[in-house]
């Protein structure tokens, strides 16, 4: 493990080949297909070597090393697919599954949503806005407030949430609303 922490290649390609198997697994549990698997098991391996290995040198011998391993995967696998959630949620405009007039009112107010989310975004102020842009670029809420220079991230959040979403109701119809955030018209 010391040799893998001090930046031996040899070391790092030896630790991939022994724990790959506990973190692929944890892949196929929580992706829906090979290249979300493939996308995942990488992200996983990426984040364990950044920072100079920092998730290993935290390893403090009270359990296995392969319990704290399955533990810091299992984690990034959430972290994974929360990135992902929300990177869908912003950037996914065409559905060519749809009829062309349903996608075509889609994506209308798919755009005229973002970028109400993105003004609404710019007119907050100081560590309200740093603390918004830093949760939606993928930051952990608890870390996006520590940041930010914000106490109570969650409250924070909840509320800034809450005003938005009462500003986005005056603004777009329920069916506009419903279908970007749910994929679906209330007829």
């Amino acid at each position: 493990m010391r040799n893998v922490i001090e930046g031996d290649e040899d070391a790092w390609e030896e630790f991939v080949k022994k724990y790959s198997n506990i973190i692929y697994s944890l892949c196929v549990k929580y992706a829906q297909d090979y290249d979300e698997r493939m996308d995942m098991f990488l992200y996983i391996f990426k984040k364990i070597r950044e920072k100079g290995f920092k998730r290993l040198r935290e390893f403090k011998e009270k359990a296995k090393f392969t319990t704290y391993l399955y533990k810091i995967s299992l984690n990034l696998c959430i972290d994974f697919l929360r990135s992902k959630k929300r990177k869908t949620l912003e950037y996914e405009f065409i559905d060519n599954k749809r009829n062309p007039d349903e996608g075509y009112r889609f994506d209308i107010a798919r755009i005229k949503i973002k970028e109400f989310i993105e003004g609404y975004i710019e007119s907050l102020k100081g560590k309200e806005k740093n603390f918004l842009e830093l949760f939606y670029k993928g930051e952990k809420i608890k870390d996006a407030a520590h940041k930010a220079g914000i106490e109570n991230g969650y409250y924070v959040l909840k509320r800034i949430l809450k005003d938005m979403r009462e500003k986005m109701e005056k603004e777009f119809s329920k069916d506009e609303i419903m279908e970007v955030l749910y994929g679906t018209y209330s007829v």
